[in-house]
């Protein structure tokens, strides 16, 4: 992680690698108990180290798969949103591992349309680079604006289930065919 690489933009944001020097951002966006509420164990904040071992990971994710949980700064100023991308998930089903969309964003940057406008930037270029025939994502069954953010990017409903939390979360679904519908 020794340069700093920009792979998409959209109107109001940039998406770029992360850098070992962006451990204070990633743990400022993890230690706040109202943004991580509801993608960690009911917003139990996380340590410093568990924000070393998540750039670790999206490292490793960028180097393997060409996609991760990128790093998401505003377009005009250059101000750290939160992150946003793609991980691949355990088992799609099928007993593949498969792509899934998930991001967070800093409180500062909740109401402004990023979550939308993000999920469907990083959507149309998933697809678009041939990333994939499908990705899925979840939200928590009490977080209803990201619920609504993936049904507004076309994603579909598929089952409900509970994560290691123990909060129960709806699935998503999204083909490259319904993304062309």
């Amino acid at each position: 992680m020794s340069e700093r690489t920009t792979v998409l933009t959209s109107d109001r944001l940039v998406f770029s690698t992360w850098l070992d020097t962006d451990l204070d951002d990633i743990f400022a966006l993890h230690s706040d108990p109202e943004v991580t509420r509801y993608i960690s164990a009911r917003g139990k904040p996380e340590s410093r180290e568990r924000g070393r071992e998540r750039l670790s990971q999206w490292a490793a994710d960028h180097a393997r798969h060409g996609f991760c949980k990128f790093r998401v700064t505003s377009r005009d100023r250059g101000d750290f949103l939160g992150r946003a991308g793609f991980g691949m998930l355990g088992s799609g089903g099928d007993g593949e591992a498969v792509p899934e969309l998930g991001y967070a964003l800093c409180r500062s940057a909740w109401g402004q349309g990023y979550a939308s406008e993000a999920s469907m930037a990083l959507r149309d270029w998933f697809f678009n680079e041939g990333f994939g025939d499908r990705f899925i994502a979840f939200a928590d069954l009490e977080n209803p604006g990201s619920l609504r953010v993936l049904e507004k990017i076309g994603m579909r409903r598929t089952h409900q289930a509970p994560l290691e939390s123990g909060a129960l979360f709806q699935f998503f679904d999204l083909t490259r065919d319904e993304w062309r519908g």
